[in-house]
């Protein structure tokens, strides 16, 4: 059967069909063997229920002009900017779970947070839970003094 099916196709049909199968060989031995961050393996994952990992890949391989996997570094590439194209909300989400801490709230209804990355108006979105006031610790914050005050914020952060 495989054998009427390649001699019914012309050259060209091969030659692409070929052409299909090793750059998914290439995709999944790279997804395979190169240690991405969790984030883009959660990102990847998306994909399951929607064509599948691999041909969604090679989907957007094919419609891209400068895409490569010629060497290791090309396919990591191409990968890492599928995800951060595509699953850019879900590298978001993780990385915002990761960062932050929520340490609960005490009887006064001031809520306790660890941000590891920074504190900005961006990460503000990560507090799920709200509260009358709230501490914030931070390695380093990017907000006016008048907007924390604003949002009953006390901020802990090293630099700014």
């Amino acid at each position: 059967m495989f054998k009427e099916n390649v001699i019914g196709k012309s050259a060209e049909d091969i030659f692409y069909y070929n052409y299909e199968i090793y750059v998914k060989t290439e995709l999944m031995k790279t997804i395979g063997s190169y240690d991405y961050d969790e984030e883009y393996f959660r990102a990847l994952y998306e994909e399951v229920d929607h064509g599948g990992i691999l041909q969604n890949l090679y989907d957007d391989f094919i419609g891209s002009e400068y895409a490569s996997v010629n060497t290791g570094e090309d396919t990591v590439e191409f990968i890492r900017e599928y995800c951060d194209h595509y699953h850019s909300d879900v590298i978001s989400e993780f990385l915002a779970k990761e960062n932050t801490v929520y340490f609960g709230k005490d009887e006064e209804d001031t809520a306790f947070c660890y941000f590891k990355d920074k504190l900005s108006v961006d990460t503000l979105a990560r507090i799920q839970e709200q509260a009358d006031e709230y501490v914030i610790a931070a390695p380093v914050s990017y907000m006016a003094t008048n907007s924390l005050e604003k949002k009953n914020i006390e901020s802990y952060c090293k630099g700014r």
